[in-house]
């Protein structure tokens, strides 16, 4: 019987020390709120702007695609190289 009371007991502490996290994090969280709206009225802002957003993805899509940009180009002049290799083989055979 007694265990079952200081079980019963330590399940109330642990829910007291739950309801104490959460009122220190939300504490926490509403000290930030003002540099979470500062954030969010910039993505809205941004977003709002349709001309700024795509501009600012063609810079994204620029910086990611670059560097393969020029692998891509090379292969596929290689590519009509060997095809025209290939072609002028057929046209001179007999």
């Amino acid at each position: 019987m007694w265990k079952a009371i200081e079980r019963l007991k330590q399940v109330k502490q642990s829910q007291e020390l739950k309801h104490v996290l959460y009122h220190k994090l939300y504490d926490i969280l509403k000290q930030h709120q003002d540099e979470v709206n500062e954030i969010r009225a910039e993505k809205i802002a941004r977003a709002a702007n349709p001309l700024a957003l795509v501009a600012q993805q063609q810079q994204v899509n620029h910086h990611q695609t670059h560097p393969t940009h020029f692998n891509q180009n090379s292969s596929i002049r290689m590519h009509q190289s060997t095809t025209r290799k290939r072609e002028k083989a057929v046209v001179n055979s007999p």
